[in-house]
């Protein structure tokens, strides 16, 4: 008999819809979600009635004391805070992409799971695709010789999208999309790049609402990338080696 996971869920958006209807796919012996929390207590009330969720909290802090491990998706910019709370309180977190605004939010996370000894992990989905255990077999196979080039672009009209259109929400080309292609050049590169040239542009709010990027990396390597929230793009990677190519 497996062991049975007590989940507690901090956020009441989409995703978090989205997340609670794939959970009710699982084992009901494997994993339980057992409390919802946030701001809007209705909201809150709503979605444990939809997903027959026994206990709704207002506010994250009740959450933080909760028997759970905690999934986080409240808005970008309060993914550090709600994340730190719960790891403060000992629990397990899975949290949304991006885990922080900022390396220095991000770095001081990991930081703390490290040395409370705490399972963290950040929502990058696209990792668990089946696809991505056919590419890594296939690169570690030799299939594409020595990797030298990857080029991404991944665009999508999305600002009609509130969070997407203000600052404060942490919205943008680069934290909503940008993310992805990043991910997957370090899944493939493994090490930072030590040159990059970016351009975009910025809206009258002050958001990123495009951006191109050319970045180098050791041993003659190099990557493009683009991402724009206005059109829709190819959304295509290329990886490029000495002995093909796959796309």
């Amino acid at each position: 008999m497996g062991i049975l996971l007590k989940w507690g869920i901090a956020g009441v958006g989409m995703i978090t819809h989205d997340f609670l209807t794939a959970m009710g796919t699982l084992p009901a012996d494997q994993h339980k979600v057992v409390a919802i929390a946030g701001k809007d207590l209705d909201r809150v009330h709503r979605l444990a009635t939809l997903h027959k969720i026994g206990t709704a909290y207002e506010g994250y802090e009740s959450l933080a004391r909760d028997d759970s491990i905690v999934f986080v998706s409240v808005l970008n910019l309060q993914h550090y805070e709600i994340t730190k709370l719960m790891l403060e309180n000992g629990k397990h977190v899975l949290c949304e992409k991006p885990m922080g605004m900022t390396y220095k939010q991000t770095k001081s996370l990991v930081d703390l799971a490290r040395e409370k000894k705490l399972f963290l992990l950040e929502g990058m989905w696209s990792r668990f695709f089946p696809a991505y255990d056919a590419l890594d077999q296939h690169i570690s196979s030799g299939g594409l010789g020595d990797i030298y080039h990857i080029s991404i672009q991944f665009g999508v009209e999305i600002n009609d999208i509130e969070r997407n259109l203000m600052k404060d929400l942490g919205g943008g080309a680069v934290l909503d999309l940008g993310l992805y292609m990043l991910q997957l050049v370090q899944y493939i590169y493994k090490d930072p790049p030590t040159d990059m040239v970016c351009t975009g542009h910025i809206s009258k709010a002050g958001v990123d609402e495009s951006i191109s990027c050319a970045l180098k990396y050791k041993e003659g390597r190099t990557a493009t990338l683009s991402a724009h929230t206005r059109a829709n793009m190819t959304n295509k990677a290329e990886i490029v080696g000495t002995k093909g190519a796959v796309a």
